[in-house]
């Protein structure tokens, strides 16, 4: 949880810092960062991970690797490269984790 409430306290939308840090608050969910890939690097150029635009909302596509506590993540937040409508770079995507109910 350490890195992944900073990243949502500076980039989330106000809907997605009520739902998930009010619930991490409450004790009722966990939350990590997954930013780290194969190349075991953590600088912004060895992101390789794409969000593409998708029906309203984004598609991830690739591997992220060493994710802490991942099984019993609620959320991830999670680095990625947007390429598209001539912005590139990284943004942060909450993505509910697998242990979300």
């Amino acid at each position: 949880m350490g890195l992944a409430v900073p990243a949502m306290i500076e980039a989330g939308t106000e809907a997605q810092k009520k739902e998930a840090l009010g619930a991490i608050a409450q004790g009722s969910a966990r939350a990590t960062l997954a930013f780290t890939e194969p190349s075991g690097k953590w600088d912004a150029a060895s992101v390789t991970l794409t969000a593409k635009p998708s029906g309203g909302g984004w598609q991830l596509e690739g591997v992220k690797q060493f994710v802490p506590d991942a099984e019993a993540a609620d959320y991830m937040v999670v680095a990625a490269r947007t390429r598209g409508d001539g912005e590139d770079g990284i943004s942060l995507f909450l993505v509910k984790g697998a242990r979300r109910v």
